[in-house]
């Protein structure tokens, strides 16, 4: 019997290919019609060159799109929740994915202003205009009034709801009230107003908002006392 025959030869052993990693991703909340970019990390530990996609679970909440460098694009579209997936690929390894919820809520929508019709006054005279200003969500509003031509007439908020005009000499200006809810452009409404001198007005309209006034002959003028009782004025 032979002796057993050795041979000896070397062995390397590599490490395998490892996968990639995703940095963590988290949940968005959105409002409907904003648009967002979310960056993301995805690095591979050997250098592979990575492809990547993304996909909403859904696309009436919100779409999800690849934008460079690093970028996913989200367009929110209405209210609800959805998950956006993100799946990166070393092309060796299983694609690694990550996901983050999505919760979109409804637009806030801008406050509502009633029309203000044409004002008019006398020369010295002043007049409380009413204005009306609701918001469909209830959101807190504030109000502010402008004047292009404050030699004619100016303007200022009285009170909640209020106008106070005061007549400084014949003329026409627009005055403008702007309410605004915080969250979205202010809401103009812009109102013509008319000044008259050395005038005697009556009021023809018993509406509050429209205050329509005409002009008496001076023969028929009487020293006045404006009121608010929208039926008639005092002369006295």
């Amino acid at each position: 019997m032979n002796a057993p025959t050795i041979t000896t030869f070397p062995v390397t052993v590599v490490a395998g290919n490892v996968a990639p990693t995703l940095g963590p991703l988290a949940p968005q909340p959105m409002g409907a019609g904003e648009t967002r970019d979310v960056p993301y990390v995805a690095t591979d530990p050997d250098g592979d060159a990575l492809s990547a996609s993304v996909f909403s679970d859904n696309t009436n909440v919100v779409t999800a799109a690849l934008g460079q460098p690093s970028l996913i694009k989200l367009s929110a579209v209405g209210a609800g929740t959805a998950t956006v997936t993100l799946t990166v690929d070393d092309g060796k390894n299983p694609p690694v994915s990550a996901s983050f919820t999505v919760s979109v809520a409804a637009a806030n929508l801008p406050p509502a202003v009633e029309t203000i019709f044409p004002q008019t006054l006398g020369a010295g005279d002043s007049l409380d205009v009413p204005y009306a200003a609701v918001d469909p969500e209830g959101d807190a509003l504030t109000a502010t009034v402008s004047v292009d031509n404050p030699n004619v007439v100016t303007a200022a908020i009285s009170a909640p709801g209020t106008i106070r005009l005061v007549g400084v000499s014949a003329g026409s200006a627009t005055v403008t009230l702007s309410v605004t809810d915080g969250k979205n452009p202010p809401v103009t409404m812009p109102f013509t107003v008319t000044v008259v001198a050395n005038a005697c007005l009556l009021y023809t309209s018993p509406s509050p908002r429209d205050r329509t006034r005409s002009r008496m002959p001076s023969s028929a003028c009487k020293k006045k006392t404006t009121t608010h009782d929208t039926t008639h004025s005092n002369y006295r």
